[in-house]
């Protein structure tokens, strides 16, 4: 009799730690999953808002940058023929859309930024720190740092280098943001995969201490499908047997797709627009960039970008920029039903994938949605908001790998805006 208890206890023991080792696992998978996942857009959208005050300036201020030292050691910064060393208007404008520190440099000096010390006073003529100057001045790279010093903060930064047409560097932008606020970003995402599994941890050890001899098969399987989770694989199914439980084991496998559709929510959807999100749709595109020469099927892909879609913001404010993303998101989604598949790219921009259509098929699909945009009238505070979008559509082509093609897509989508927007290009 003892001997059996000694056995309980330690098969009690050991299904326990078993269990407590998966959930750590599947907290420190999805930490690192939400992380990367998180630091990728961070580094996506900079090097977005860096173009963005690039093309600024050079619109504003055709040239390049140059620097003269005055006999008080403060810079008079040009642009062309243009003085601008008190023009801070394009950077403190990109700061309050974005959120972002921004920072211009002539060679490694701080000749324009929004950067500020505690009582107001721009951090100017102050140099770049000695790890980015070596890799952007003298590497001439793009880089992107997680924990670097800029100021007295840690800051996730990106920089890019700006080039003179003899390749020379003359400069760099550089785009900041407090890591602390990151790691935050990141905390808040996480906390409730944490309290998923430290919920499911308790309901496992109560059951555990009953049901222990009728447990270890289900366990087993169900342990499986935890694994399958932690490594990203949604897929993954718990069998039917298990599922139709009228117990706590059945009970514990019900929660664990609750679990599996909640981590899958966080991780592939977007949360404003409940469309698919960038993740998700680069990983379907691949599957039917790889799967069309099988079945000998045409497909198209697009990206779709709302017109004007900063003014909208500018005039009405970000929250009725979201109304319009919901609104814009719902008729995709509805117009992409059946079609494909459509996925929120990033801001404003939207993937679209016509599956078993040629590219008169999916023009005509895209020609549909874009009449539909055209048509809807978001009524916002007692306001009318109406919106269009243009549209690159790149026909698929077999072997062609899907940077490629969403590269063409792209470069549709700028003809389009460059045409005069709300319109299609097609290739």
């Amino acid at each position: 009799m003892k001997q059996k208890k000694g056995l309980r206890k330690k098969l009690l023991s050991l299904e326990l730690v078993s269990f407590l080792v998966i959930t750590a696992v599947i907290v420190v998978v999805g930490v690192v999953t939400v992380s990367k996942s998180i630091t990728r857009q961070e580094y996506q959208k900079m090097k977005e808002v860096t173009a963005l005050v690039q093309s600024q300036y050079d619109a504003k201020y055709p040239g390049v940058f140059g620097i003269k030292l005055l006999e008080d050691g403060s810079y008079q910064v040009y642009k062309g023929d243009a003085e601008i060393t008190k023009d801070y208007s394009i950077i403190d404008e990109v700061k309050d859309s974005f959120g972002y520190e921004v920072t211009l440099f002539c060679k490694n000096i701080r000749v324009q930024t929004t950067l500020k010390s505690a009582d107001g006073e721009r951090y100017l003529s102050t140099k770049a720190p000695t790890l980015v100057t070596a890799k952007t001045i003298d590497g001439k790279e793009e880089s992107f740092f997680k924990d670097v010093k800029v100021g007295k903060e840690k800051q996730f930064a990106y920089y890019k280098p700006l080039l003179l047409e003899d390749g020379t560097v003359y400069g760099m932008i550089g785009i900041s943001c407090s890591s602390a606020d990151v790691k935050a970003g990141v905390l808040s995402t996480v906390l409730p995969l944490v309290g998923i599994c430290i919920g499911l941890a308790i309901v496992f050890s109560l059951l555990s201490i009953r049901y222990i001899t009728k447990m270890v098969d289900p366990l087993v399987k169900l342990n499986a499908f935890t694994n399958d989770v932690a490594k990203g694989n949604f897929n993954t199914d718990i069998p039917a047997s298990i599922l139709q439980r009228e117990d706590e084991i059945g009970a514990l496998a019900r929660d664990g797709k609750a679990m599996q559709k909640a981590i899958r929510v966080l991780v592939e959807y977007d949360a404003l627009t409940k469309l698919r999100n960038r993740r998700y749709g680069e990983k379907r595109l691949c599957q039917v960039v790889g799967n069309a020469p099988k079945v000998n099927a045409n497909f198209c892909a697009a990206i779709g970008d709302i017109d004007f879609f900063k003014k909208i913001n500018d005039i009405y404010g970000h929250e009725a920029g979201d109304k319009v993303l919901q609104e814009v998101s719902k008729i995709l989604k509805e117009h992409m039903s059946g079609k494909g598949f459509v996925a929120r790219w990033g801001g404003e921009e939207f993937l679209l994938v016509f599956e078993r259509a040629t590219l008169e098929e999916a023009e005509k699909l895209a020609e549909g949605i874009l009449d539909a945009i055209r048509g809807h009238v978001l009524i916002y505070r007692e306001k009318e908001i109406s919106v269009t979008m243009s549209m690159g559509i790149a026909k698929g082509i077999f072997g062609e790998e899907p940077d490629s093609l969403l590269k063409r897509a792209d470069d549709f989508l700028y003809q389009a805006k460059e045409g005069g927007r709300d319109q299609i290009c097609k290739g």
